[in-house]
């Protein structure tokens, strides 16, 4: 198993319940790259369950880019989710 933060959260043998943690942390510091990843979770059937957090980890990023799915994030998504958004 990777030692790097990103390396895990790309890892997909890395469970879900280990990767959160890091991605809040990396999102705090505004890490770019965890900012992809993290858009790209969104759209994961993996990450389901666990939407409403990873929303939550992109109000540390420039909320411009994010109108129209943080739109989309409050019409379709679950209470956490439409609540964050």
């Amino acid at each position: 198993m990777p030692t790097d933060p990103i390396a895990i959260i790309q890892t997909p043998q890395a469970s879900v319940w280990n990767k959160i943690p890091l991605i809040l942390q990396l999102a705090k510091q505004q890490d770019q790259t965890v900012y992809s990843l993290i858009l790209a979770m969104m759209e994961d059937p993996t990450f389901s369950n666990v939407r409403g957090t990873l929303v939550y980890a992109l109000k540390n990023y420039p909320p411009e880019p994010l109108f129209n799915p943080a739109i989309h994030w409050l019409i379709t998504g679950n209470f956490e989710m439409a609540h964050e958004a």
